[in-house]
């Protein structure tokens, strides 16, 4: 008898774990591809604040029906000092949480629980070290469509002549070289 209830007590935890683990495979088939849309993103320069016009941010699985990748965010500026800034972070969805690790700068870490996606819109809260942000997203392209990426297709390739400093936080773009600089994200967005 009590073999039973222990063999029944497996079962159901083991079909909870289950259903779990296909919830967040299936998260992250749709979430993987590239978005656009605003992410509450953020530039300081000096005394003046400039919020990015736009934000890009891809995620590639590490293999098919993976649950974890890498990614890259820019963030896109039309009248700062500076054209984009540019971040790579590692994710995973774990529980239906997904959890963006940003391994030049932790400040930016953040956890994405309170959202809602469908295969073309990405919406809810993020939160971060500077607090939580509304964001709406677009997808733009879809990882799981292979003829962008079997055409070459690659959104952020940027022309040879540009230097690259190589530091530890992130990176930003203008004209003329690149820089690294760190984002920031506001709790409440304001234009």
């Amino acid at each position: 008898m009590i073999m039973k209830k222990l063999f029944t007590l497996l079962t159901i935890a083991l079909s909870l774990f289950m259903v779990s683990c296909d919830e967040d495979v299936d998260r992250a088939i749709m979430l993987s591809g590239q978005w656009r849309g605003d992410l509450g993103a953020s530039y300081d320069k000096g005394m003046n604040t400039y919020f990015a016009e736009y934000s890009d941010i891809v995620f590639y699985p590490n293999s098919n029906y993976s649950t974890r990748g890498t990614g890259r965010e820019v963030d896109c500026y039309r009248s700062a000092p500076v054209s984009y800034v540019y971040n790579e972070f590692d994710w995973e969805i774990r529980n239906g949480r997904i959890y963006l690790t940003f391994p030049y700068n932790h400040d930016l870490d953040a956890i994405i629980d309170d959202y809602r996606m469908t295969n073309d819109y990405f919406s809810g809260v993020i939160s971060d070290y500077y607090g939580d942000t509304s964001f709406r997203l677009y997808k733009i392209v879809d990882y799981y469509d292979w003829d962008y990426y079997k055409n070459g297709y690659n959104p952020y390739y940027y022309a040879k002549s540009r230097s690259v400093k190589q530091n530890a936080d992130s990176t930003v773009v203008n004209n003329d070289s690149l820089e690294i600089h760190p984002r920031r994200v506001f709790k409440n967005k304001q234009k």
